[in-house]
C-alpha cells in the first residue's frame, strides 16, 4: 500500500463551539514553539506534522494519524484531529474503499527532507465519526489564513470558468475581490457565468515562511458541495442599458450581477480589451476573447460594472457581433473638462508633438495643446518606421481614444494640472501633420553642434600632432645631450683610472719608501724629522688623490643600477667611520637617465660622506624610494647634527653647494634639516 501526501492544509478552525479560533491560534503557536525547539519521536496531529514538513530536519519520523473520511472518487480527504486541519491524501486501488464519516487510523513515516512523502504502513479503521460542519466565511477570513486547511462555505457570482489541467478554476467575486475555486469538472457544471452561488471545500493558500496568505484558494472536492442560489439565464435575453453612468450604478452598486450592453466598436485590441460607443458615451470593454474586431463592428455585451478612473467599464465580459455600420467619428475636445466628459470615447484633439519615446510595443509621445499637455500612445504589434514628418514642433491632429486618469491625491492648487490624459491611438492614419515642423529642430541644431565639435576635434588633434612633433625633437636633443654626458662621464672614468694608476701608485710608493728610510736611521739623526714631514705630505697627497678617484668614479653606474652604485659606495665609505650603515629600497628598481643616476649618485655619497666623517653618528640610515613619478633619496644620521644656519666650514668634495647645484641641474629639490644634538637629514626629490 503506497500513500503519499497531497496538499497540507493547517490552520485553525472552531468545532461545534468548543474552540474559539483564538485559542486555536495560541495551540498553533505553542505547536510551532515545541516543534522548532524539538522534534516529537511521533507524529500524532496535523500540526506537528505540517510544521515538521514545513522546517525539515534530515531524518525519518513515525507517524500515527487519526481522521475521518470524506469520499470523493479515488481522492479522500482525512479531518485529522478535526479541530487542528486536514491533510489530502492519494490512496492506491488496492487499499480498499472507506465510507464517507469512517474513523481511521494511519500509521507510517514520513521522510522530512522529501517534505511531502508520507509512506503508510498500516489503516485501521475505528468506526463511525462525525465530519465537522463547515464554517460560513468572507473573502478576507479566507485572505488571512485563520481558516486555513478548513471546510468552509463561501457565497459569490460566477465571473470566468477556465479549464486547469483536470480540473475546472472558477473565478468566483465575493466580497469585492476575486477568489479561485477549483472544482472537478462534474461541479463545475452545474455552474455558469453570472450564477450566484454557494461553495463548500477546503481553503488553501500560497505562504510564506510565518504563513501569511498570498493566493487563497478555495478546493471543493464533491459535486454536491456547489449550490446555485441564482440562476442567471441567457444572458444575452436581459435588456439592454444604456451607457449612462446612473443607469448603470443604479443597476449594480456593488458590482454583483451582470448587465447587457450594445454599442458599436472605436478601437479593439484583440485579448485584451475594446471600446464601444451606444451614440451617448464611450464605455471599455474587457474580455479574453480573441475574437478580432474592427471599428464599426456592432456587438452585444454581457458584463460586470467597474469602476475605472472617470468613467466605468464592463469586465470579464462575452459578447457577439451583431451586425456592421460605418465606423463612428470622433468627438472634438480641446482641454481636460471635455476629456472627462468623454472618457472612454473616440475624440480628436489637436495640438504641437513634444518629445516621443520608444517603449515595448509601441510609442509614446507628449503632445502640448496650449492649456494641457497630454500623452498619445500608438501600438505596433511589429516594428517599423515612423513617417518622416512626424517630428518635434509639427501641429498635428490626433484621433484615439481618451483615456483619463484621475490624480492620486487631490489638490485644489493643482486642480486640472495633476489629471492625466492619454489618447489611444488605432494607427498611423490616426495622426494628421496640420504644420511641418521648423527646419532647425533641436536634432537640426544638435548636427549643427556635432560638426563644429568634429571641425574643433580636427584642429585640437593638429594642434597635438604639433606639440607631439616638437617634443619628439626635443627627446632627441635630450638623447644627445645624455650621449655626450656620458662620454664625459667615461673620460672622467679614464682619467680617475689614470690617477689611479700612476699618481696614487707613486704617492704610496714614496709613502713606503720613506717609512723604511725612517726606521732605519737613529733616533737621534737630524733627517728623521725632514722625513716624517715628508712622509705625512705623501700620506695626505695619497689621502687627496683617493679621494679624486672616488669623487670622479661611476663604474659602479656602468655596471649596476642606482640602487647597488649607492650599495657599493656605502661598502667602500674611504673615512674611518664607526657608524653602521644601512640602505633600504622601496618600489620597483628600475633604470634611469643616465644624468639623472649620476647626480643621485654624487648627491648620495656626499651626504654619506658628511655624516661619517662629522656626524660622529651611531647609525647612518640611505632609504631610496622608487616612486611612479617621482625618485626619492634620503641620508639621515643620529649624530651630533649642527645649525644650518651656521654650516660647518670645509665640508669637503664639493659640500653642501655642490649637492644644491646637483639638485638644480636636474630640476630636483633638496631639503637639509638639522639641530644640534639631534641629528641631520637630507632628503632629496627628484620626477622621473
Amino acid at each position: 500500500m503506497a500513500i503519499f501526501l497531497a496538499v497540507i492544509l493547517f490552520q485553525a478552525t472552531a468545532t461545534s463551539g468548543a474552540e474559539t479560533s483564538g485559542v486555536i491560534a495560541a495551540r498553533l503557536q505553542d505547536g510551532r514553539e515545541a516543534i522548532s525547539n524539538s522534534i516529537p519521536p511521533v507524529i500524532t496531529n496535523m500540526v506537528e506534522l505540517a510544521l515538521v514538513v514545513a522546517k525539515p530536519v534530515p531524518q525519518r519520523l513515525r507517524v500515527r494519524l487519526r481522521g475521518v473520511v470524506i469520499p470523493t472518487g479515488n481522492r479522500y480527504i482525512g479531518l485529522i484531529d478535526g479541530d487542528m486541519g486536514a491533510i489530502g491524501v492519494d490512496m492506491s486501488p488496492r487499499s480498499g474503499r472507506y465510507p464517507r464519516g469512517e474513523i481511521l487510523d494511519i500509521e507510517g513515516y514520513v521522510d522530512t527532507q522529501s517534505k511531502s512523502d508520507v509512506m503508510i504502513e498500516k489503516v485501521t479503521r475505528v468506526g463511525p465519526g462525525i465530519i465537522p460542519p463547515p464554517r460560513q466565511v468572507g473573502f478576507d477570513d479566507i485572505r488571512s489564513g485563520a481558516f486555513e486547511g478548513q471546510r468552509a462555505t463561501i457565497a459569490g457570482v460566477v465571473r470566468q470558468i477556465r479549464s486547469r489541467f483536470s480540473a475546472q478554476e472558477v473565478t468566483l467575486f465575493t466580497g469585492g475581490k476575486r477568489l479561485y475555486v477549483r472544482m472537478l469538472p462534474k461541479a463545475a457544471q452545474r455552474v455558469s457565468i453570472g450564477d450566484e452561488i454557494s461553495v463548500t471545500g477546503f481553503c488553501y493558500s500560497k505562504c510564506h515562511i510565518v504563513q501569511h496568505a498570498l493566493h487563497p484558494v478555495m478546493l471543493v472536492m464533491a459535486a454536491d458541495d456547489v449550490v446555485v442560489t441564482r440562476k442567471m439565464p441567457d444572458p444575452f435575453s436581459l435588456p439592454t442599458l444604456s451607457f449612462d453612468r446612473p443607469n448603470l450604478f443604479c443597476r449594480d452598486p456593488v458590482n454583483r450581477y451582470g448587465v447587457r450592453i450594445r454599442g458599436t466598436v472605436t478601437y479593439g485590441v484583440q485579448g485584451n480589451a475594446f471600446w464601444i460607443r451606444d451614440g451617448l458615451a464611450g464605455i471599455n470593454v474587457r474580455s479574453s476573447s480573441l475574437e478580432k474586431l474592427e471599428p464599426g463592428d456592432v456587438v452585444d455585451v454581457f458584463g460586470f460594472i467597474a469602476s475605472v478612473g472617470y468613467s466605468l467599464a464592463i469586465e470579464d465580459a462575452m459578447f457577439r457581433k451583431t451586425g456592421r455600420v460605418p465606423p463612428p467619428g470622433p468627438v472634438k475636445i480641446d482641454s481636460i473638462p471635455d476629456a472627462v466628459q468623454h472618457d472612454a470615447d473616440l475624440v480628436q484633439i489637436e495640438g504641437r508633438l513634444s518629445e516621443g519615446l520608444v517603449v515595448q510595443g509601441g510609442v509614446q509621445w507628449m503632445v502640448d495643446n496650449g492649456s494641457n499637455s497630454f500623452l498619445v500612445v500608438l501600438a505596433q504589434t511589429a516594428p517599423g518606421p515612423l513617417p518622416g514628418e512626424w517630428r518635434a514642433g509639427s501641429q498635428i491632429r490626433v484621433t484615439g481614444v481618451c483615456r483619463v486618469d484621475p490624480p492620486e491625491f487631490f489638490s485644489r492648487h493643482e486642480g486640472e494640472q495633476s489629471i492625466k490624459m492619454n489618447i489611444l491611438m488605432r494607427g498611423p492614419q490616426d495622426l494628421t501633420v496640420l504644420k511641418p515642423a521648423p527646419w532647425w529642430t533641436p536634432g537640426r541644431v544638435a548636427q549643427a553642434l556635432v560638426l563644429m565639435v568634429g571641425l574643433l576635434s580636427l584642429l585640437i588633434m593638429a594642434f597635438v600632432v604639433v606639440v607631439r612633433l616638437k617634443l619628439r625633437r626635443q627627446a632627441n636633443e635630450r638623447k644627445q645631450a645624455e650621449a655626450e654626458f656620458a662620454a664625459v662621464l667615461s673620460e672622467r672614468n679614464r682619467i680617475a683610472r689614470e690617477i689611479h694608476d700612476t699618481l696614487a701608485q707613486g704617492l704610496s710608493a714614496i709613502s713606503v719608501n720613506l717609512e723604511l728610510a725612517r726606521h732605519r736611521l737613529p733616533e737621534d739623526s737630524a733627517a728623521l724629522k725632514p722625513l716624517e714631514r715628508a712622509q705625512g705630505l705623501a700620506r695626505t697627497n695619497l689621502a687627496d688623490a683617493r679621494s679624486t678617484i672616488w669623487s670622479m668614479s661611476s663604474q659602479a653606474l656602468e655596471t649596476g643600477d642606482l640602487a647597488s652604485a649607492l650599495e657599493g659606495i656605502i661598502k667602500s665609505v674611504p673615512f674611518d667611520c664607526r657608524a653602521k650603515i644601512e640602505l633600504c629600497v622601496l618600489g620597483v628598481r628600475r633604470r634611469l637617465s643616465p644624468v639623472v643616476e649620476n647626480n643621485v649618485l654624487r648627491i648620495g655619497q656626499e651626504a654619506v660622506a658628511n655624516a661619517a666623517k662629522h656626524a660622529d653618528a651611531a647609525r647612518i640610515e640611505v632609504v631610496l624610494e622608487y616612486g611612479a613619478a617621482l625618485l626619492r633619496l634620503k641620508v639621515a644620521d643620529d649624530g651630533k647634527g649642527y645649525d644650518p644656519a651656521t654650516p660647518r666650514a670645509g665640508g669637503g668634495g664639493f659640500g653642501l653647494g655642490g649637492m644644491r647645484e646637483r639638485a638644480e641641474a636636474i630640476s630636483g629639490t633638496l631639503v637639509i634639516w638639522s639641530e644640534p644634538g639631534k641629528g641631520t637629514l637630507v632628503t632629496f626629490e627628484v620626477p622621473i
